[in-house]
């Protein structure tokens, strides 16, 4: 399992990567009627179209880049925290999709006509698979995390169980000593070693 899901690993950086190339892809145009130019906007155009809009742009990429480093970092919380943030990001990459089109939409006029650029069908396509790749790698996770779990508690139980038994061996060895120097009658030394043997469940 721990091999599966370094592949998802992989899989949720690959495809993040090529999300983030939809930033500079053409996301709509705007052909004027009289002088039929088209210009290309890109979606961190318009991210960068004012200063606020600038950091706004910065640091909703910050916030997956940030994602991916605990992705890829090996402590114990690195993991809940690339969920968290990679969630809020796809979630905040939702809006952009119904407030670029409602955008788009608002400003139809006379003078241009507006139509939606392979960036911004790209945009969504790599957000889609971007979600569906996280979401399986969180299942993976919730499954291997189980599977540790349960190899924790089956470890544990070893361990106590051997445990156990040295205590168990060490007693019968200082009855045996007792029995030797005469401590303890035959009949006596029987009852004490059935009385451990029965501590042993078997």
């Amino acid at each position: 399992m721990k091999k599966i899901d370094n592949i998802f690993k992989w899989i949720v950086f690959g495809v993040f990567i090529l999300h983030l190339f939809t930033f500079f892809m053409p996301i709509y145009s705007a052909t004027r009627e009289t002088s039929y130019s088209d210009p290309e906007v890109t979606l961190s155009y318009l991210y960068s179209s004012s200063s606020t809009y600038l950091l706004v742009y910065f640091s909703e990429l910050l916030i997956p880049i940030v994602a991916i480093v605990f992705l890829f970092a090996n402590f114990k919380s690195s993991r809940p925290f690339f969920f968290g943030l990679m969630g809020t990001y796809m979630l905040n990459g939702i809006f952009t999709i119904l407030s670029l089109s409602r955008m788009v939409l608002d400003n139809t006029s006379s003078y241009y006509d507006y139509a939606f650029q392979y960036g911004y069908y790209l945009y969504i396509v790599t957000l889609a698979f971007l979600i569906i790749a996280v979401i399986s790698s969180f299942i993976v996770y919730l499954v291997s995390k189980s599977q540790n779990a349960n190899e924790d508690a089956e470890s544990s139980r070893e361990t106590y169980q051997e445990s156990k038994i040295d205590v168990l061996r060490k007693r019968i060895e200082l009855l045996d000593d007792l029995k030797r120097q005469g401590v303890l009658t035959e009949r006596e030394y029987d009852e004490k070693r059935s009385e451990i043997i029965k501590e042993l469940k078997i």
